[in-house]
């Protein structure tokens, strides 16, 4: 419920208008850096971000856009070898665990 009063998780909004966590969903890389770069604002204020230069960043959804561009600024999240980014694929634990290590990281200094 914290992150929720603090608007770091917003949830899926259903049919009736009400909304939901979802809580047995996997969460994809979008969403991941959404909810990252809500937390790196809190903590550090409005960030400028750079365009993000991944070869399948027309695949990325708008409501994502600023967010990966500002996570993928401050090195948070990085594309695979390929240079995508994979939006909407699930994130692995193992990625999830490097991101926030990273996220907390950028915050210390």
């Amino acid at each position: 419920m914290a992150a929720l009063k603090k608007s770091l998780v917003k949830g899926y909004p259903g049919k009736t208008g009400k909304i939901s966590f979802k809580p047995d969903r996997s969460i994809t890389r979008a969403e991941l850096a959404s909810l990252l770069a809500r937390i790196i604002r809190q903590q550090t204020g409005p960030v400028k971000a750079t365009a993000a230069s991944f070869v399948d960043a027309g695949q990325i959804p708008a409501w994502a856009k600023k967010d990966i561009e500002l996570t993928a600024a401050k090195g948070i999240i990085k594309g695979y070898n390929d240079q995508t980014f994979r939006a909407n694929q699930e994130v692995t634990r193992a990625e999830t665990a490097v991101m926030i290590l990273r996220c907390l990281n950028l915050l210390k200094k």
